[in-house]
């Protein structure tokens, strides 16, 4: 997958000079725009619920049709009494899959200026490209970094964990990414957490099984059931993320700092 909002937090990152950086700049632009946004729906949500009644008088002061409104009406009401989980759990899945395009998207960049680095993954995947063509078009360089990817799942199953060796693969050792002020916050857990209920979202239809249960036993109240999306865990799994990328970018400038030392 290619980042493709142009604006998203690059606005004055130069790719060419600061190619290291852009793709971080970008994913975290686009992961705290899709954040922000919930909270928008929400006030427009609102919005409406106050002011369809007003709307549907109008509507019928006027002899017009009142079925649109009053369904919006409706729609709006049941949104605010599931406590807007149904937009919670659309701004989280967005929220995911641009930190995963995203550390595909750096990976990718890192093929794309590093020709040793570049010739050594492709061989190491098994991916047949011509090095005279490096470095690539952009769906190849991502087709090695999907590989690898694939390669980081086969080893630890905290995701943490898998995501740090993807890193590794491009000399990109992580910094610790889920230190806290707060003595009870467990990153890894949630960032874990964040991970299995973006799985059961999108493959079981939001719906926990003993499996779910037993590596999170927090979600046992909703086994076999419909599992909502709070506020707050919206805001853990936001939380997690960011923090796991700012990890990323530690391990970036580390990376420089070692090369600009040997």
């Amino acid at each position: 997958m290619v980042l493709d909002n142009k604006d998203a937090g690059v606005q004055n990152v130069d790719q060419t000079q600061d190619w290291r950086y852009y793709d971080w700049y970008k994913t975290n632009g686009l992961i705290l725009k899709e954040y922000f946004e919930v909270s928008n729906y929400i006030s427009s949500v609102k919005k409406i619920t106050r002011a369809a009644p007003q709307t549907i008088l109008l509507y019928k002061s006027l002899n017009q049709s009142t079925a649109r409104e009053e369904e919006l009406e409706q729609w709006s009401s049941r949104m605010e009494d599931e406590n807007f989980q149904d937009l919670y759990s659309s701004g989280f899945i967005k929220m995911w899959s641009a930190f995963e395009a995203g550390l595909e998207n750096i990976i990718a960049k890192y093929i794309e200026h590093d020709r040793a680095l570049a010739e050594t993954l492709m061989v190491f995947t098994k991916v047949r490209l011509d090095m005279s063509l490096w470095p690539w078009r952009m769906d190849e360089r991502l087709r090695i970094a999907a590989k690898l990817e694939r390669r980081s799942a086969e080893g630890p199953p905290e995701i943490h964990l898998r995501l740090a060796r993807l890193f590794s693969y491009v000399d990109i050792v992580l910094g610790p990414c889920f230190d806290s002020r707060k003595p009870d916050a467990d990153r890894a857990g949630d960032l874990g957490e964040a991970n299995r209920i973006r799985n059961i979202i999108l493959h079981r239809y939001g719906i926990p099984d003993e499996t779910d249960i037993s590596l999170f036993p927090n979600l046992e109240p909703w086994l076999n059931q419909n599992i909502p999306i709070s506020l707050e865990m919206f805001n853990r799994y936001y939380m997690a993320i960011i923090i796991f990328l700012r990890s990323v970018r530690d391990g970036i400038e580390r990376r420089i700092k070692q090369r600009q030392s040997d």
